[in-house]
């Protein structure tokens, strides 16, 4: 349990500075390459460790975070987004609060 709240904290931390995350290549499922700077584009995690990606992290080419795909209910369906504009700063957010698969809760910045 404490090694979760610590990884949950990182990537918050993570998100927060817009950062490329350090601790992507203990934590990724699969990541996408730039090209010749092989940063990451795409970086899908398994926080639950129940076998499912339950968090996707997307990149620009400069390694700024675009927009972050999640599952916080653990039934395998993302139900939560949020979006950055190119210098990483949130933009948007929204939420499936009913489970069918659509946003019904915006929250514009």
């Amino acid at each position: 349990m404490k090694r979760e709240i610590i990884i949950c904290a990182g990537v918050l931390a993570m998100v927060a500075a817009s950062a490329t995350p350090s601790f992507a290549k203990k934590q990724k499922k699969a990541v996408e390459s730039a090209g010749a700077v092989n940063m990451p584009r795409k970086v899908e995690m398994d926080r639950n460790y129940d076998g499912r990606i339950d968090r996707i992290e997307h990149y620009n080419a400069l390694g700024k975070i675009i927009k972050i795909e999640a599952d916080t209910t653990a039934d395998g369906k993302m139900n939560e987004w949020a979006e950055y504009d190119k210098q990483g700063r949130a933009k948007s957010a929204s939420k499936d609060t009913n489970g069918d698969g659509k946003p019904d809760t915006w929250v514009n910045y």
